[in-house]
């Protein structure tokens, strides 16, 4: 594949997915969690994108939800220390904020950390 190719393909991944995001050409996960990471990405720019919209019936496109929902639940469960719960109703929780920002995203609130085991967030 030529330089174009991955210009071209560059300019795509900077326009449609954030920054936390990898780009293709530094694809190297050291964990499992950062697959999930990538994956959750993934899926989260499919599912926004406009274009893609009448690709699946209402069906699996909702299958596909779930398997993302699924997939960041266990990111979370990998990336919590040893020791620390999460909330019960987790994946309630994930399903609940797919459509925001991701550093819009908590899944833990301030009040109730404290009675999972989180530490006291700095200020």
């Amino acid at each position: 594949m030529g330089q174009d190719y991955f210009s071209s393909r560059y300019f795509v991944l900077k326009n449609k997915m954030t920054y936390q995001t990898q780009i293709i050409f530094s694809r190297r996960f050291s964990t499992i969690s950062d697959v999930r990471h990538e994956l959750v990405n993934s899926l989260d720019w499919y599912l926004t994108d406009s274009s893609y919209d009448d690709i699946y019936e209402e069906g699996c496109r909702e299958r596909i939800i779930g398997l993302r929902n699924q997939a960041e639940y266990l990111r979370v469960l990998l990336d919590t220390p040893p020791g620390i719960r999460v909330p019960v109703d987790l994946l309630d929780r994930i399903a609940e904020q797919r459509t925001r920002r991701v550093e819009d995203r908590r899944y833990v609130l301030p009040c109730e950390a404290a009675a999972l085991g989180w530490p006291p967030l700095k200020a």
